[in-house]
């Protein structure tokens, strides 16, 4: 789709399709402003940049346009959703919703779903009575509000399992599997295995929002932004390309909250707004002009100029991506896990940070974030574990030469040419292994061949050595039946251990979360120990958001890589705060 910038400078404020939003009269005084407490308010707009600066892809399913769902999620809702308001800074605090796509099981709740079972053979689950697909005054002429029900649920998922997703269904589930039982029941059955990851992929996957069969009910309409009818507390309002995507008040939305003991109706916010620039410098003017209420994705090279904003909120998300070096495990010298061990022993992490601007944050990301259940700090580590992480490359010689290479050898590092940040960590790994010993060869591609082969597993290879990989990736299971099985498509190291491939299927096979954990760590030391990947930098992003925009404390996601459809929904702007402060 073309990307056409519409956006225009007018003195102190910007026109987004029309709407003035107008810039500071006064500068705010410091500090105390972000303390302005009150009872919840109900209207006003939210100016919310997504992490996403180009105009939204086509939104039927069929056509497979991942990042659509990143729109659609505030339009339509999923089955399941973090429990924000219990565990969340709304309620204990106990999790922060800060890990991308990572829900753990114990801070989950039902929201199309009242209830489920699980069990080896089948899902069961309960639709909660009294959901109602909300039509538009437009939408009406084809699609009349009523019921939401198991039939449209059942109807959805063999959708999806029919859809060009349906790879990822693949012995886990098959579409005649997918039954209604009563108006608010259904029954998902396994196909040749349980597996969790169906209850993932369709209860809070970006991909698993649901949608009404209606949509489907005509040719054309369900590609159209202007057709998507969804439960949620947002609906559609108007798409201008290349200036932004606006949805409304849902005034019908069937969900509520309590604060301060009392019942609210949700959401208290009248209109949201997804600006569509393109150009970083303009997006950042926005905000730090207080023309935008909140962005979800500021990049480390722009902190600075963001903290001297005075009163602006912020808070640092390192749970999502991380830049990791692969190496071919299953090769000479890389099939000896003590020359593995050096090189990471050989690696200065604190340096790799610094070319992600993640001074300063944890070095141990790997494989599970911080913030994770089965996450172990560092310091509490077993002992030949935490002795990686300490940049020691006199111990990294010894390990070489026990190895047989008391010279060390030669080798490849293969990285993408147009990420700077992957070619500035190859440059590093070549310095600071050339220290010990250790000849390396820096070979750029462009970023489609660089991707192809790190997904081929090709023999002869395509590629040997060490190999940049950008890995996005925060669920503790997913990290080690996705990434690091014997012989699945994301194992690029082609790396094997038996007793981590046990480990696998133990962890899918569980339902008891407590037991599941126990085995989440052994599999991580496993990997850690044997080290057929070296975790060079978090790549940490900063939300920032005005004070005004109330009951909000930094949650990244409580559904998946969707961010801010849900919580949005729990927000209200503080009208009088916000004039205080001169906006």
């Amino acid at each position: 789709m073309k990307k056409i910038l519409l956006v225009f400078v007018v003195l102190a404020g910007f026109v987004f399709g029309g709407t003035v939003f107008a810039g500071p009269s006064t500068e705010a005084p410091a500090g105390e402003m972000a303390a302005s407490t009150g009872e919840p308010q109900y209207g006003g707009t939210l100016t919310l940049f997504i992490r996403h600066d180009y105009d939204p892809p086509g939104p039927d399913i069929k056509d497979a346009f991942r990042d659509s769902f990143h729109w659609l999620d505030f339009l339509q809702q999923k089955p399941i959703v973090g429990d924000y308001e219990t565990y969340g800074p709304m309620g204990s605090g106990v999790y922060e919703f800060g890990l991308l796509g990572a829900i753990p099981d114990k801070y989950q709740k039902g929201l199309l779903l009242e209830s489920w079972e699980t069990t080896f053979e089948k899902l069961t689950w309960h639709v909660r009575p009294g959901i109602y697909w909300a039509p538009t005054a437009t939408q009406s002429a084809w699609m009349k509000a009523r019921e939401f029900t198991a039939a449209d649920l059942v109807n959805d998922i063999v959708e999806f399992a029919n859809s060009p997703y349906k790879r990822r269904f693949d012995g886990l589930l098959k579409p005649e599997g997918v039954k209604q039982i009563d108006k608010y029941t259904l029954e998902i059955w396994f196909d040749q295995r349980f597996s969790a990851d169906v209850f993932y992929f369709i209860g809070y996957e970006d991909r698993s929002v649901v949608a009404p069969p209606e949509l489907q009910a005509a040719p054309g309409r369900a590609g159209k932004w202007e057709n998507q009818v969804g439960t949620g507390p947002w609906q559609f309002d108007e798409y201008v390309v290349g200036a932004y995507f606006a949805m409304q008040r849902n005034k019908d939305y069937w969900d509520t909250t309590v604060i301060g003991g009392k019942e609210y109706q949700l959401p208290f916010i009248d209109r949201v707004v997804l600006p569509i620039i393109p150009d970083e410098t303009t997006r950042l003017a926005a905000m730090k002009t207080g023309k935008a209420d909140l962005d979800e994705h500021i990049n480390s090279p722009n902190w600075d100029t963001m903290d001297k904003v005075q009163g602006i909120m912020a808070k640092n998300i390192i749970g999502g991506a991380n830049d990791r070096v692969v190496l071919r495990a299953n090769q000479p010298p890389f099939n000896d896990v003590r020359v593995r061990n050096a090189l990471f022993m050989a690696t200065d992490l604190t340096k790799a940070q610094s070319i992600r601007g993640a001074e300063g944050l944890p070095i141990h990301f790997f494989p599970i974030y911080p913030g994770a259940p089965s996450y172990t700090a560092l310091e509490k580590l077993p002992a030949d574990i935490k002795q990686l992480y300490e940049y020691n490359p006199e111990k990294a010689k010894k390990l070489l030469a026990e190895a047989g290479y008391p010279n060390g050898f030669e080798m490849n590092f293969n990285t993408d040419s147009e990420v700077l940040q992957a070619m500035d960590l190859a440059a590093l790994c070549a310095d600071q292994w050339g220290k010990i010993g250790v000849k390396v060869t820096i070979i750029p591609r462009d970023s489609v061949e660089h991707t192809r082969m790190k997904y081929s597993h090709a023999d002869p290879p395509l590629w040997t050595g060490a190999l940049y990989d950008h890995l996005l990736e925060a669920s503790e299971t997913r990290m080690y039946t996705y990434y690091h099985k014997t012989g699945v498509d994301l194992n690029y190291a082609d790396w094997s251990n038996k007793r981590l491939d046990e480990l696998c299927e133990l962890m899918e096979a569980e339902l008891d979360p407590d037991i599941q954990q126990k085995y989440i760590k052994e599999a991580g030391d496993i990997l850690m120990r044997e080290g057929p990947y070296i975790p060079a930098t978090i790549i940490p992003t900063r939300i920032f958001w005005w004070p005004w925009v109330k009951n909000y404390w930094g949650a990244y996601t409580i559904q998946d890589d969707c961010n801010f459809s849900e919580t949005t929904a729990y927000m209200w702007i503080d009208q009088d705060l916000k004039k205080q402060m001169g906006y």
